[in-house]
């Protein structure tokens, strides 16, 4: 039987910190530019612009008269980042509209968005049994 080990990884390492930085501040309520930079002085403008870019374009992040809301999906890619899942296709099954309904499976709402900001690994395994 063959089976196919799955992981997601973050695309641009860089701004994996800023972006979750940037999640953790929202949800404490710093939902603003100003609040926004007052919360995070460890990083540059630069850097939090690039993250707040970075979750604009992937359906993560949206604002509404200055405040900025960030999906609950960050949470979850934060904890999926890394782990290793078997799945029962092989590798050449494994599309990625399939990727996407593992992506829903594990409570994703924006499936097609952590194409954006996660990669996948694929290696199939081959099982005796």
């Amino acid at each position: 039987m063959v089976s196919t080990e799955l992981t997601f990884h973050w695309r641009n390492k860089n701004l994996k910190d800023a972006v979750l930085a940037i999640y953790y501040a929202v949800a404490w309520g710093y939902n603003t530019r100003d609040k926004l930079l007052m919360a995070l002085p460890q990083f540059s403008k630069n850097r939090l612009l690039l993250a707040l870019d970075l979750l604009f374009s992937s359906g993560m992040a949206s604002a509404n008269l200055g405040v900025l809301t960030v999906s609950e999906d960050i949470r979850l890619i934060e904890q999926i980042v890394g782990m290793k899942f078997d799945l029962p296709f092989s590798e050449d099954e494994l599309t990625p509209p399939v990727k996407r309904k593992v992506a829903l499976g594990l409570g994703l709402k924006n499936a097609a968005g952590i194409d954006v900001l996660l990669f996948t690994k694929t290696k199939e395994k081959f099982n005796d049994h």
